[in-house]
């Protein structure tokens, strides 16, 4: 006997689990030709590329409300947390108790930084920063020498100056950089009065001789649901890497990337890029020309 279809009409229906960059985006892509429902709790849309604005303060938010985005495409909101997976029954159950039916499945729950203590200051607590920051000159040592923590401290070292900024890489700054890209990003930062230290694993916070620590390393996909479902992982999610978590033969269930142009019945097929591109690329104003009196930009609803 074949499994109960949950479409409406010729219109299946997919479930996004996740609204940051890539469940936004697979949602509003998808939205023309199925009905979608997002899953998050939140109710706002957060740029994360940007949170090392927020930090700085040079930005006093960097999120959006969701509706904006969902209403025009006409896609559900699920306020709700997902606590499990049944591919069998193709069901996601919620922590408000609901079971969610689904046609298609896309996985997209992102990473997070890896806990690291209470003294430590992470992408996801940008906001306390900014405050801490507020409180008086000292110095901040900022461990990661990737884009994150590369952005992080030329932000803090341009915007807070009163601030003696300091960056920390296990291995070389911007090892994923080509040479002048690289060469650029160093001369940048020194530029800026910011100390670089490389070479030099740091296991923990309270090895940094700083006032304050910003982790900007250490990040971890968010796969524990996916295991939990005996969704087959790519090797790299369990080392830490931030690739997608689900492999290519888990049928129905599509991990974050690029979402296609249409909904074909048939095994999912799943296709994820190395950076998602921004929901609103297409259409957001150039940076140096903000849209309202704060300097903060609404993004656009248009997504394709």
């Amino acid at each position: 006997m074949g499994m109960t279809t949950h479409s409406s009409g010729d219109r299946p229906h997919v479930l996004v689990l996740g609204a940051g960059y890539a469940g936004l985006m697979a949602a509003l892509r998808l939205a023309p030709h199925a009905r979608v429902s997002l899953v998050d709790p939140s109710d706002r849309f957060t740029e994360r590329v940007r949170l090392h604005e927020l930090a700085a303060g040079v930005r006093p938010d960097v999120s959006h409300p969701l509706s904006h985005f969902l209403r025009p495409a006409g896609i559900e909101h699920i306020a709700a947390r997902a606590t499990g997976i049944d591919p069998a029954t193709r069901t996601v159950t919620t922590d408000d108790g609901r079971r969610l039916p689904y046609d298609r499945l896309v996985y997209a729950l992102g990473s997070r930084t890896a806990p690291v203590g209470e003294r430590a200051h992470t992408a996801e607590t940008a906001a306390g920063l900014s405050k801490r920051l507020q409180d008086g000159p000292g110095s901040v040592a900022v461990v990661g020498g990737g884009l994150t923590g590369i952005e992080l401290a030329a932000e803090l070292a341009e915007s807070r100056p009163e601030w003696r900024v300091s960056l920390h890489s296990e291995g070389r700054v911007g090892s994923g950089f080509t040479p002048r890209a690289r060469d650029h990003a160093l001369g940048v930062l020194r530029a800026r009065g910011v100390r670089i230290e490389q070479g030099r694993r740091i296991a923990e916070p309270d090895s940094v001789d700083a006032d304050e620590v910003v982790w900007a390393a250490s990040m971890v996909p968010n796969t524990e649901l996916a295991a939990a479902a005996g969704l087959p992982l790519d090797p790299r999610a369990a080392s830490g890497s931030t690739a997608p978590c689900a492999r290519r033969r888990s049928p129905r269930c599509m991990s974050r990337g690029t979402p296609p142009r249409r909904v074909r019945p048939g095994p999912a097929r799943c296709a994820w890029p190395a950076r998602p591109p921004c929901p609103w690329a297409r259409t957001r104003p150039p940076r140096s020309s903000p849209s309202s009196a704060d300097g903060s930009r609404a993004p656009s609803t248009t997504a394709s």
